[in-house]
């Protein structure tokens, strides 16, 4: 199934995500929300997009997308901020994402928390946690 992030499921998709993240022991230190699944965002969608990325960054996590249809990227630029620019990455599987993060983390030497980052998450965990994050956005 394909939804949309639209203007009358952002709150639903920002209060499940919230609550995914809230209901582990230890927060994580990357969230790569998987967009195949989601053909189209308005502005409100892509809007939520960068408010997740916001909050998600004071509370010490990483927020990426991943899989970002032509669409969905297009709604991103045109809110015209650094912030929905940097979201912005075609054609980035979730591994991309993942690999990218870990390079970014330990190649900049600003983070020290990072340096010793877990080993790739199992194929099995990433099909768990992409059909949750697909579950959120399907479930409106």
């Amino acid at each position: 199934m394909r939804a949309s992030l639209l203007y009358f499921n952002v709150d639903h998709v920002r209060d499940r995500l919230t609550a995914l993240v809230n209901e582990r022991r230890s927060p994580p230190r990357l969230i790569v929300f998987f967009m195949g699944n989601v053909p189209h965002a308005d502005l409100a969608g892509a809007g939520l997009l960068i408010d997740l990325q916001s909050t998600f960054r004071r509370r010490g996590i990483e927020f990426r997308l991943a899989e970002v249809h032509g669409e969905v990227r297009e709604a991103l630029r045109r809110l015209g901020s650094p912030a929905a620019n940097a979201l912005i990455e075609a054609h980035q599987t979730v591994d991309d994402v993942v690999t990218k993060w870990r390079g970014d983390s330990t190649d900049t030497g600003s983070s020290t928390r990072h340096k010793h980052a877990r080993a790739p998450y199992s194929r099995t965990r990433q099909r768990l946690w992409l059909r949750t994050l697909r579950a959120v956005i399907e479930d409106v």
